[in-house]
């Protein structure tokens, strides 16, 4: 039992109801919005009202400590830079949208990758400036969740049977599980954590770069 003068627990994920078909769910964990256990029920929560509810047509995600700052997106896969193979299945998805060579120095690189070479390479659709993303997002989104249901749906699932086979991201999944419990990837992320990983500072903000610089030595 829990007392009723306790604080509620914190919520992470918000669910903003723009219409009846438009909803946006918002990432709300400063300073760097990473992701923690107590998360992963929030979100099953978030998928279960949206599998139960018929009427919402468009999803849109976005992060709440970013509204207030311009948004410099950079994509960086960097799990290779401390042993770790990436989860989430990127191996098996990124061949598939923006081609082997280019994933591969994606995923090899472990560097970072910004907004317009992000999109030269297909791996977003669009970049556009700070001050006309939120508008051109939310003008989509309206658009898209005033049209048909059925025909959104329809076109979701015939254009989904071109994504890798579950198989593939089981292999990509098992492979991350294994490499997490390396002794030598455990160290290695240690390590990043001690010079500023997941901290908001220079280090974050240019992960990539650091990530190929030699590890400072401690005297002895």
């Amino acid at each position: 039992m829990t007392s009723a003068n306790a604080a509620p627990k914190p919520t992470q994920i918000r669910v903003t109801r723009r219409s009846p078909a438009y909803w946006r769910v918002t990432i709300d964990h400063p300073p760097l919005n990473v992701m923690i256990p107590e998360m992963i029920g929030q979100f099953q929560d978030v998928i279960t009202a949206l599998e139960a509810d018929e009427q919402v047509r468009v999803v849109v995600f976005d992060r709440l400590d970013m509204r207030d700052r311009p948004e410099k997106a950079i994509l960086s896969q960097w799990e290779v830079g401390v042993g770790l193979v990436p989860g989430g299945g990127p191996m098996a998805r990124l061949p598939r949208l923006i081609g082997r060579n280019r994933a591969l120095e994606v995923l090899l690189s472990g560097d970072d990758f910004r907004a317009d070479q992000a999109e030269a390479y297909g791996y977003v659709n669009r970049a556009l400036p700070d001050a006309e993303l939120d508008a051109f997002v939310d003008a989509l989104a309206t658009r898209i969740a005033g049209f048909d249901k059925w025909a959104i749906t329809t076109l979701k699932r015939l254009v989904d049977a071109s994504l890798p086979p579950d198989v593939e991201i089981g292999a990509n999944w098992d492979a991350f599980i294994s490499s997490v419990s390396r002794p030598g990837a455990q160290a290695r992320v240690q390590a990043l954590m001690a010079r500023g990983f997941q901290t908001p500072g220079d280090f974050e903000n240019r992960l990539g770069y650091h990530l190929g610089q030699p590890a400072p030595q401690t005297k002895p």
